[in-house]
């Protein structure tokens, strides 16, 4: 019965720990210069900042989705149901966290994005996924 605890814990904690180092690395991923060019190849179209976005949300997030999700599948036993708390222990971090640590007002996880950012908001749950189910002991 601790041991449920004890993972349920585990996973809050790799929630937070993946949302408070994604936002620092979006930081400075967003620095990163895109080209005129890049652009103009895609002939002004909402395609080449969807690509860039999708690029952006893979580096800052996505690589260490991966990773917190290997982890996470190697603690637990309910690759599923630890996924899912990490999940929504990150969303909390992003509405509350980011608003406690870097000031400003309490707002949902994904104010602000469009249609064009839907690809990259299902990024950071299907690497999560994935690789908690695929380390895990128990499918």
């Amino acid at each position: 019965m601790f041991s449920q605890y004890k993972e349920i814990i585990y996973s809050i904690l790799l929630g937070t720990v993946l949302g408070a180092v994604g936002v620092f690395l979006m930081g400075y991923v967003a620095a990163i210069y895109i080209p005129e060019q890049y652009i103009l190849w895609f002939g002004n179209n909402q395609l080449a900042l969807v690509t860039i976005n999708f690029i952006s949300q893979f580096l800052g997030f996505g690589i260490i989705a991966i990773a917190t999700g290997f982890v996470l599948g190697r603690l637990s036993k309910r690759w599923f149901l630890n996924s899912l708390v990490c999940y929504l222990a990150f969303l909390l971090y992003l509405s509350v966290g980011t608003a406690l640590v870097y000031g400003g007002e309490i707002s949902p996880p994904y104010v602000g994005f469009t249609y064009y950012d839907f690809p990259s908001i299902l990024l950071l749950p299907i690497c999560l996924f994935l690789s908690t189910c695929l380390t895990s002991r128990k499918l």
